[in-house]
């Protein structure tokens, strides 16, 4: 029996037990013990005694093994526990609960050299230089320099952005497709255009930076890309058989062989001259130059009672309250309350006074200033929208897709906006369909009571860019560029709504451009095809140049066609409101 203790009490499985039993006996009795963190000690192991006493025998003095105790230095040391007295083994480790915040002993030598390796390494490598378009993107940066102080907006704009805050925030459909604009990244010059962007935020970004007298070059460029009507029925034999095929336009390959150019015509002589405005008294002074007759500014001001006139320098003056007239010497260029507008002859001097031709006076000025005393203004309650070109014939290729697709983009959001205002709206083509010039012009001619309007978008130089209209060019004077017609003293079938014609394009140009002050280039002059063969009125608009890639960028936004289409719309109904009759004479 004694033998059989002795061999229990050898066992280390019986003291593990035993320590076991006192642990939970302490923790049971002494609760308050739990509030507070007992210290860890780690101790060193000791070799095992040889021989153990007969019987365990409690004392009440702990028997503890050398310890070593690590405390953090920035934590006060925290008084150590005493153990309750018990015999334990010396070569048992007792080992305490785990803290909330343990503490590590010192690292170990593999540790330690990471460490000191990471410390040698030094910084990082260099990358090498950065990829071409990110270099790009921070030279832009540092040229561009800290943004300018603006002051407080104009009271248009701050009109319009009251409106944009009361219209409510965007519609669902329009937040998603702006954020997968954000996220696709800018188009590619493949695709037709860039997804549609926000209106004020890109037009604010663009037209800001289109100033005519910062950038000259934005003056330059091709103007429209029509053919006259000397050269519109020019076709091959074996397509005028097929059907009616449009001239290819000027991207189009030209044949192998080019006709040899023409010898300039001659002027021929001037017309009998137009009727002067109907006026009371002897008002009109009328100086013949060069058998051309011009009336002077002088009786230009008592007639249409301006309250100043006065020439200083090469410079000409009218003014009125709501009406300012300026004009140059020597120039063809004439601002009418800011529009451009170019003039079938230069303003020329006598005798100290400003002289305008007597053709611009009756087919420019007076049905421009008094459109309401046009005497065979009709009424009409339809438009017909004409988009350029389609089919094969693509028109200018610009930066993000091709003028056919953007020309009837416009159409059909001008068509929504004109039928809202209570038109009646006719399309020469609603989808990507080639069409000739005779036919649109005959699809006009076929629709009663009716006006037309060409729509296109122009092409350059990658800094062209502005807003134009044409107009057809008078009988008896030259168009404002070559391709244009030339000069000619033939009448056209369009001639006989030439009052209608530049007040139509008045209307329309004066919209877009005092609306979203793009560069103007001017109202101007050409027998276009579509023009010279309509009977009835009608304008050609170009709306920007898709060659440039600013002005492209808001071509192909859906928010700013949908924002000229509704200035379209204005012009439309202040154009038809304008033709109300008035009584004749002053």
């Amino acid at each position: 029996m004694k033998q059989a203790l002795q061999a229990l009490l050898r066992r280390p499985s019986t003291w593990l037990s035993v320590l076991s039993a006192g642990l939970l006996v302490l923790v049971l009795a002494a609760p308050r013990l739990e509030r507070r963190a007992p210290e860890v000690v780690t101790t060193l192991p000791i070799p095992p005694a040889p021989v153990m006493p007969a019987t365990p025998e409690v004392v009440t003095k702990p028997v503890a093994a050398p310890e070593i105790v690590l405390t953090p230095p920035p934590e006060p040391k925290a008084p150590a526990i005493a153990a309750p007295a018990m015999v334990e083994p010396p070569h048992l480790t007792l080992t305490l609960p785990p803290v909330a915040r343990p503490i590590e002993g010192p690292p170990s030598p593999a540790a330690q050299t990471a460490k000191w390796e990471l410390v040698f390494q030094g910084p990082p490598l260099l990358a090498g230089p950065p990829e071409p378009a990110e270099l790009r993107r921070h030279i832009e940066i540092v040229l561009a320099g800290p943004p300018a102080i603006t002051g407080p907006p104009a009271p248009a704009e701050l009109a319009r952005r009251i409106d944009h805050l009361l219209s409510g925030p965007p519609a669902p459909a329009e937040l998603t497709q702006l954020a997968l604009a954000r996220l696709a990244g800018p188009p590619s010059p493949a695709e037709t255009g860039p997804p549609a962007a926000w209106m004020n935020d890109e037009a604010k970004a663009l037209l800001a930076q289109h100033n005519p007298e910062q950038d000259p070059e934005a003056m330059r460029g091709e103007d429209s890309e029509f053919a006259h009507d000397d050269e519109d029925e020019k076709k091959d034999p074996k397509l005028a058989a097929a059907g009616s095929l449009q001239k290819p336009t000027t991207r189009i390959t030209p044949p192998p062989t080019a006709p040899a150019p023409k010898e300039p015509e001659p002027e021929p002589p001037p017309l009998s001259e137009e009727p002067l405005p109907l006026a009371q008294g002897d008002v009109w002074k009328i100086v013949k130059i060069e058998g051309r007759e011009y009336v002077t500014g002088q009786s230009m001001q008592l007639f249409y009672r301006f309250s100043t006139h006065k020439v200083e320098g090469k410079h000409v003056w009218f003014r009125n309250p709501n009406l300012i007239i300026k004009a140059q010497l020597g120039s063809q260029e004439m601002l009418v309350n800011n529009i451009k507008f170019i003039l079938s002859y230069p303003v020329l001097s006598h005798n100290g006074q400003a002289l305008f031709s007597r053709l611009d006076l009756c087919k420019l000025i007076e049905p421009v200033i008094r459109p309401s005393y046009i005497g065979n203004g009709a009424m009409f309650d339809t438009v017909v929208l004409d988009a350029g070109h389609g089919g094969h014939d693509v028109g200018a290729k610009g930066v993000y897709g091709y003028e056919k697709n953007y020309a009837l983009a416009m159409v059909l959001t001008t068509k929504a906006a004109l039928e809202k205002r209570g038109f009646k709206v006719v399309l020469t083509r609603g989808n990507d369909t080639f069409l000739s010039l005779s036919s649109r012009v005959a699809l006009a001619n076929r629709t009663p009571n009716s006006i037309f309007i060409s729509i296109h978008f122009n092409s350059g130089s990658s800094a062209a860019s502005g807003i134009e209209t044409f107009a057809l060019t008078p009988q008896g004077s030259a168009s404002s560029l070559a391709r244009g017609g030339g000069f000619s003293n033939t009448a056209r079938t369009g001639n006989q709504f030439d009052s209608e014609n530049i007040a139509l394009a008045t209307a329309v140009h004066a919209q877009v451009v005092s609306r979203f002050k793009l560069i103007d280039r001017g109202i101007k002059r050409a027998r276009w095809s579509v023009l010279s063969g309509c009977q009835r009125p009608g304008i050609l608009f170009e709306g920007g140049f898709v060659t440039n890639s600013r002005e492209c960028q808001l071509i192909a936004s859906d928010n700013y066609r949908q924002a000229v289409a509704e200035a379209i719309g204005d012009a439309v109904v202040n154009y038809r409101r304008a033709l109300a009759p008035k009584p004749a004479g002053r």
